[in-house]
């Protein structure tokens, strides 16, 4: 008569092939998925995270160019009245002086 241990011992030696086939079926239908979706999902987020960064990047030089483009305007106005009030004084008839 077998005893209890016995049978389940001889059982598991023919099992533990089934589990490796198991293991192999079980690892190619949802492992492998599984893995892929979390690496698509990884590159997804590290390509969002870098636009992002490169977006701050970008609004701060938009910035300072506005700020500079101010500046210049600013300048730009400054020497066009200055040079009107030289050529207005230089194209007003000398005064007369009566003696």
């Amino acid at each position: 008569m077998e005893t209890l241990g016995s049978g389940l011992l001889g059982g598991l030696a023919m099992d533990w092939e089934a589990m490796f086939a198991l293991s192999i079926g079980f690892g190619t239908l949802v492992v492998v998925p599984l893995t892929t979706m979390l690496l698509a999902h990884q590159r997804r987020m590290a390509e969002l995270i870098s636009r992002r960064r490169a977006d701050e990047g970008l609004v701060e030089r938009v910035e300072h160019l506005e700020h500079a483009v101010l500046r210049l305007t600013d300048r730009v106005n400054d020497i066009t009245l200055a040079i009107d009030d030289d050529t207005r004084a230089r194209l007003q008839p000398p005064d007369t002086v009566e003696t």
